[in-house]
Formats: structure tokens, C-alpha cells, sequence
């Protein structure tokens, strides 16, 4: 009776995890083509001028804290830090490469890299051994990242995003 029991643990167990793979696997085809599809157009008109800096806010995305190039938003998914780097055009991929270089244990989710002459662009995604994901999307020197847990990876990478495209210069109008 005992194997009987381990053997529908098991299977039940089995059955959960093969689901929760199914899941990350749709999860990351989803990701990789809203993504490309994101960088393949012009951002939306923006909505908050900053100090250098205007763009797009979604609706569920507020501005915690504003500094000449950096922000700290707080959205749906989560909290992002927006970093605009004024030295860096946007075919660098210094920031990038940064990202690459110092992963360290974590695991890589997703590394997706366009990079036509205009400009360099990456959605860059890191899982830990406690299941959080780290998002960093970027355009040249313009990175925007956040941390969330796996039901909320493409809420943020959505509301990343769509703020990230929008990033336009003002000349601190």
C-alpha cells in the first residue's frame, strides 16, 4: 500500500512541476516576442517631463523619486529604476556587457539581444536560486530594471517596456 501511495505522490509531483515548466517555457516565448515587437516601434507620446528627461508613465506606473538620470518607479510588477547614462549613445553596449559580467550564481532566464545600426537594444533576465527574477531592459545607455517573482515577469517587463522606448532627451526643459 506504501509504494502504491509514493508512486501517486510522485506522479502528482511530477505532474505539477512538468506544468510549472510548460508555464515558464510559454512565459518566455511571450516575453521574447512582446519584446521584439516592443523594439521594433516607436514608444507612446510622454506623459512625465523629468529633469533631462521626458517619457511615457502607464497608467499602473508612478514616479517615487526623480533625479537628473535616474528615477525610481513604482508599478504593478514591482519597483524599476530607470538610469539614463548621458555619455553612452544608443548603440552602446557597455551596460549590457556590464550585466553579463557580473551575474555571478544566478541563472540566465532570458538574454535577448537586437542590435540593428541605429541602435543597441536587450532585454537581459536573471532567475536566483530563491526564484526572484531580475529584469533589465535596456537601449544603449538607457537601462531600466526591476526584481519580481515569476507571476509578475511580464506584468514589469510589459510596464518596462513601454517606458524605456518612450525615454526622450529635453535639455532639462
Amino acid at each position: 500500500m506504501k509504494k502504491y501511495i509514493k508512486l501517486i505522490a510522485v506522479s502528482i509531483l511530477s505532474i505539477s512541476l512538468s506544468g510549472c515548466f510548460e508555464n515558464e517555457k510559454e512565459l518566455k516565448k511571450e516575453i521574447t516576442s512582446f519584446s521584439n515587437a516592443a523594439f521594433d516601434r516607436k514608444g507612446e507620446k510622454p506623459n512625465y517631463k523629468g529633469k533631462g528627461h521626458d517619457f511615457f508613465l502607464p497608467k499602473s506606473v508612478e514616479v517615487e523619486k526623480a533625479e537628473a538620470n535616474n528615477y525610481i518607479l513604482n508599478g504593478e510588477g514591482g519597483t524599476y529604476l530607470l538610469f539614463i547614462n548621458p555619455k553612452e549613445d544608443k548603440n552602446s553596449n557597455t551596460l549590457h556587457k556590464i550585466l553579463e559580467e557580473q551575474k555571478g550564481n544566478k541563472k540566465e532566464y532570458i538574454n535577448l539581444v537586437t542590435n540593428d545600426t541605429a541602435r543597441y537594444e536587450y532585454l537581459y533576465i536573471l532567475k536566483d536560486k530563491e526564484e526572484n527574477y531580475e529584469i533589465y531592459t535596456g537601449i544603449g545607455g538607457i537601462k531600466i530594471s526591476g526584481l519580481t517573482s515569476l507571476s509578475n515577469v511580464e506584468e514589469s517587463v510589459h510596464e518596462m517596456t513601454e517606458i524605456l522606448i518612450s525615454v526622450k532627451e529635453n535639455n532639462g526643459k
